[in-house]
């Protein structure tokens, strides 16, 4: 065996057959799709004629210790996927505009600074970047000609802004630019396709209207700087919007107009109240309220799909009685708050696996109080959850 320095992966000399590819360790397969899969994944070894098999169209470098893509991998003229993940490589080769055929790019969990505009020139057939836990700087203004792009993940690097011609990139459906430096977010007019968006872990103080994600279903928000929310429009596909960990404090009425949505939280805000349109959310199943300055319970009557309410940490001093008529919840946390009696109406929560009041004035000297709180207690041993009681 020879070192070689260049990409720290040991030469055989083993021949370009599949049989001595096996025997040198190395998975040559053919997927579902027809395509013949080269995995060296965690190899270190490739066999000398490896990048003469020009009818490879997927390889796969993952977690390799390269510091650098290896030269050779132009010679696989065929490729339609690369996957370069968990390895030590800086910078993308403009080599690799050679390989136009390229439809997925995963460089991910590696140390590269650049996305080069070339590449936008070049490979307008990808499909798919992923980019997640790099050190990218900005995107260039080419990145909007990568028009074929429906899945773009950058989450975990160090972008300060996205170019607005992203908005070219109409066949977008998954958008990751979570956990990078974002302050803002260029106008969105052409993410009508889009399912997923992800602007999570960044330092976004304002955002433009997103009217325009008539297609969304996960909205993440959470772990930035709002301190009030855009135009939403009705986003007649959301199912899941998380904005927890902002300043808001106070949510839109239009918050009800969410036909399909399912899990809403809203958690560790400034919120004194919540809009009594949530009402209107029939398909909602999960609610988190928690960590924010409310006084009054939020009126979540008649939501027959609702099973979880965390609403720990704030400043509710009583249960409703519309809580009794939700036999279907299965969660309810109501620690931390100014809660002093347990009403007879939770009695009805026969199915109740999680139940939480600790840190609250309760006052278990009070008859009823006792016994809805031990009943409670009994029920959700039985059901295998978790009670916390007080402290």
């Amino acid at each position: 065996h020879t070192h070689t320095p260049s990409h720290r992966i040991t030469r055989t000399n083993a021949y370009t057959c599949h049989a001595c590819l096996k025997c040198a360790g190395v998975r040559v397969e053919t997927n579902e799709d027809g395509q013949e899969v080269l995995d060296l994944t965690g190899q270190m070894v490739i066999p000398p004629d490896t990048f003469r098999m020009v009818n490879v169209t997927v390889l796969k470098l993952n977690a390799n210790e390269l510091p650098a893509v290896p030269p050779e991998v132009v010679e696989l003229v065929n490729l339609e996927e690369l996957h370069l993940s968990e390895n030590l490589i800086e910078f993308l080769p403009l080599e690799l505009c050679s390989l136009t055929k390229l439809k997925v790019l995963d460089f991910s969990d590696n140390k590269v600074k650049e996305f080069p505009a070339e590449f936008c020139q070049a490979l307008t057939g990808l499909v798919k970047i992923d980019a997640y836990k790099n050190e990218i700087g900005k995107l260039p203004a080419e990145f909007g000609k990568l028009v074929n792009l429906e899945e773009v993940n950058f989450y975990n690097n160090k972008l300060l802004k996205i170019p607005p011609e992203v908005n070219s990139l109409t066949k977008l459906k998954e958008v990751n630019f979570g956990m990078n430096k974002l302050f803002t977010f260029p106008e969105i007019t052409g993410f009508g396709n889009v399912r997923r968006l992800c602007l999570a872990f960044n330092r976004l103080v304002k955002l433009p209207s997103l009217a325009g994600l008539t297609g969304c279903e996960e909205l993440q928000l959470n772990q930035n700087k709002l301190e009030s929310l855009p135009e939403l429009g009705s986003m007649p596909s959301l199912k899941e919007l998380n904005i927890t960990k902002n300043n808001l404090k106070h949510l839109p009425a239009e918050i009800g107009t969410f036909a399909v949505i399912e899990v809403v939280e809203v958690g560790s805000n400034a919120l004194e109240n919540i809009p009594e349109e949530v009402r209107n959310l029939k398909t909602l199943k999960k609610v988190n309220f928690g960590y924010n300055k409310l006084t009054a319970f939020p009126e979540l009557h008649d939501l027959p799909e609702l099973i979880t309410i965390d609403i720990q940490g704030n400043q509710i001093d009583a249960i409703p009685e519309f809580l009794g008529e939700m036999p279907q919840l299965l969660n309810l946390i109501l620690s931390g708050n100014a809660i002093k009696s347990l009403p007879k109406f939770l009695l009805n929560l026969k199915d109740i696996k999680r139940f939480s009041i600790a840190s609250n004035p309760i006052d278990l000297e009070d008859a009823e109080t006792l016994e809805v709180y031990q009943a409670i207690h009994k029920r959700t041993m039985e059901n295998k959850g978790k009670f916390t009681g007080v402290n």
